[in-house]
């Protein structure tokens, strides 16, 4: 019972508090009087110039952004009566402030005027450049014809070209003593009409026959088994270089001449005594093989070829209008080369059923990759051409690359002969591409 009074009790002094507080928010203010608490006037002492009306000064004007040097003089504040006749201010006032022109009586670093400033030094012209009219870059140097200015000590030199050597007598074959017989018998090595002939037959029939690929062919050995490159330049007479020019190659190189060309016979064996090979070009003209021509008309026209230029290894045909392209026509020219033992030249062009039949009658045959100078490029051209035929060379072993006898075919061929390039293939004769050395 005396806890639940206890608990009573301070419950209701709670609750009497919280009656109080909100009696108390919300009673309204007691009105002040205004009049009271309005700021008393207060008296101005005699003499002491507040009530004094201010006399008109000068305007003082702002001072300029240029800080002021140590020499500058500082203006002096306008000398005001009232200042001057005001009392002393009581103990009550307020701490002076710092001394503020204390440090800006101290020195400051000025800018130099304009007028005084270091005059600045002109910019020293630096001489024109002079650009040359070549191209930017290492400029390739030019290389004049081939005449005397090749050295002929960077590659290996062709020899003297190779005579047939003569044909071996046959050894005399050893007597044999007389047999004994009735008398009436002939001894075998008495000299019977016709015996001598009969021994000659017999010799040459036992002894093979060379055919012209292995007769005309200029000596030649691979250094080492690099992939050989040839080149086949077509001689294009008026129109290329002249032949003192072209006996100049310090590096195998074959030439193909149109049987029926004029001086085709006194060119090849100029080009064959100077140490190049000679391929026959198929005829122009009258002298070519016309599409309707028969077995016999193929055999005449390649019979005279070959007696026009009796120094040639083989074959090669036209790259158009050429009889690669007619089966009968071809079939005649396999037999008449596996005959004669010349080599075939075709052109690397879609089927070419003919190069794979000459390789199985066992004509020697190669193909020619592509055309340095099909429209007469300048020689840079050709030798990025040559560079693509010495990486055909390393992928097949082997490459036959055609030109003409044209001054920029010629000058390319010597400029890259010289280059890294060449390094990498072995220039060899035609001849030694279709043997398959």
């Amino acid at each position: 019972m005396g806890r639940g009074l206890i608990s009573g009790l301070i419950w209701g002094s709670v609750l009497s508090v919280i009656v109080l507080g909100i009696a108390s928010a919300l009673a309204p203010l007691p009105e002040s009087d205004r009049a009271e608490t309005a700021q008393a006037e207060l008296a101005v002492p005699a003499g002491s110039g507040f009530t004094r009306e201010r006399a008109e000064s000068e305007p003082v004007l702002p001072v300029p952004d240029t800080p002021p040097s140590a020499d500058t003089p500082r203006p002096a504040p306008p000398e005001d009566e009232t200042t001057q006749s005001a009392p002393p201010a009581a103990d009550t006032a307020p701490a002076d402030p710092p001394d503020v022109t204390a440090a800006l009586d101290q020195p400051a670093v000025a800018p130099e005027p304009e007028d005084e400033k270091a005059p600045i030094a002109p910019a020293v012209e630096e001489p024109p450049v002079e650009i040359p009219d070549q191209a930017v870059g290492v400029p390739m140097p030019e290389i004049e014809n081939p005449v005397g200015s090749t050295p002929k000590r960077q590659f290996p030199q062709i020899g003297a070209p190779e005579t047939a050597a003569p044909e071996a007598e046959p050894a005399p074959e050893p007597e044999e003593p007389p047999s004994v017989g009735t008398g009436d018998e002939e001894a075998p090595g008495n000299d019977a009409p016709g015996t001598e002939e009969q021994g000659e037959e017999t010799a040459d029939a036992a002894r093979p026959a060379l055919g012209a690929l292995a007769r005309n062919a200029v000596g030649f050995e691979a250094a080492d088994d690099r992939p050989l490159m040839a080149i086949v330049l077509i001689d294009a007479g008026g129109e290329g270089l002249d032949i003192d020019v072209l006996k100049t190659f310090s590096f195998p190189v074959s030439f193909a001449i149109d049987p029926a060309a004029p001086n085709a016979a006194t060119r090849a064996a100029d080009l064959r005594e100077a140490g190049f090979e000679v391929i026959s070009l198929t005829g122009s003209g009258d002298a070519g093989i016309p599409p309707s021509a028969k077995p016999a008309d193929v055999e005449t026209a390649l019979a005279a070829y070959f007696n026009t230029l009796p120094q040639a290894v083989g074959l090669l045909d036209r790259a158009s209008g050429g009889f690669a392209r007619t089966g009968p026509i071809a079939d005649a020219v396999i037999a008449y080369l596996a005959d004669s033992g010349h080599g075939l030249l075709t052109h690397d062009e879609g089927l070419n059923t003919t190069h794979k039949k000459a390789a199985r009658e066992g004509v020697p045959a190669a193909l020619v990759f592509r055309s340095l100078d099909a429209e007469q490029e300048a020689a840079p051209v050709i030798k990025r051409y040559l560079d693509r035929a010495a990486f055909r060379a390393r992928t097949e072993g082997h490459v036959v690359m055609l030109g003409h006898s044209y001054s920029d075919t010629v000058t390319g061929l010597f400029e890259w002969a010289l280059g890294d390039q060449a390094e990498t293939v072995i220039l060899a004769p035609v001849s030694a591409v279709l043997r398959g050395q």
